[in-house]
This record gives C-alpha cells, sequence and structure tokens, in this order.
C-alpha cells in the first residue's frame, strides 16, 4: 500500500505509543499557522495525518500535533517539539519532511506564519493555575 506520498507503507496507527514528554535540557518549540485553499481541505488533511504519523516516530520528536481553529475553518495550527537542536535538524533532513514541504505548498492559499523557539528545561510542564477538582 502507497502513502500520500507515493511511498510504500503499512497500516498507519492513529495512536501514538506513551512516550513522556516531559524532558530535562534545550528543546526545541515551533507553532505553525497555515491557512488551507477549501478545495484542498480533504487532500491536506490526508497528507498532514499521514505526516504527523511520520514525525512522531522520530527518535528525537517529543510531541506533534495539529488543530483546526474552530472560527476560520481551513486555518490549522501546527505544534511541535523536538528534543534539541539536532533533533530538529534530524526532522528536516527526513524523507517525510523532504516530501511533506512541496505538498504543504501545493494545498496552503498563504505562506505559513512561524514562531520557532530553542528553550531550556522541560518541553512540557503542569500549569500551575488550574488542577482537576
Amino acid at each position: 500500500m502507497e502513502d500520500y506520498f507515493g511511498r510504500q507503507v503499512g497500516d498507519v496507527a492513529d495512536e501514538v505509543d506513551d512516550r513522556s514528554t516531559h524532558r530535562e535540557a534545550a528543546v526545541i518549540f515551533i507553532v505553525l499557522k497555515a491557512k488551507i485553499r477549501p478545495e484542498k481541505r480533504n487532500e491536506w488533511l490526508v497528507g498532514i495525518k499521514q505526516y504527523t504519523a511520520d514525525v512522531r516516530q522520530e527518535p528525537g520528536n517529543v510531541s506533534f500535533d495539529y488543530y483546526e481553529n474552530s472560527e476560520s475553518p481551513n486555518e490549522f495550527v501546527i505544534v511541535e517539539a523536538f528534543a534539541d537542536s539536532d533533533a530538529g535538524s534530524a526532522h528536516v533532513a527526513t524523507e517525510h519532511a523532504q516530501n511533506f514541504f512541496p505538498f504543504m505548498s501545493r494545498v496552503i492559499s498563504e505562506k505559513p506564519k512561524i514562531n520557532y523557539q530553542e528553550l531550556t528545561g522541560e518541553a512540557w510542564s503542569e500549569m500551575a493555575e488550574v488542577s482537576p477538582e
């Protein structure tokens, strides 16, 4: 079976393994905002689902998620975290990333916005202000 990018693959699991997202060290934290052309929405959804599964398998990936803006259809946010700058560089060099970038260019309606941060400490920590009752 071929995936959306034409690579041979098996079935893609909808679930991700239970890796810890707490890591001590410098991390790369990226937030992308992308507007997708309405007529390319279904193509985007297939592609981003496959890309998400691929990125989550990378050894240096801490987390990778995407969300649609509930008030602006076809506007998506991708939130990524990598263990360190080496993991971020390795990510960009992967075959799936190199295939995803031209794919993304074909489905976007404008140039995506990015917030790229190199942070020290944990990728994710508990929120101090809120706890379950």
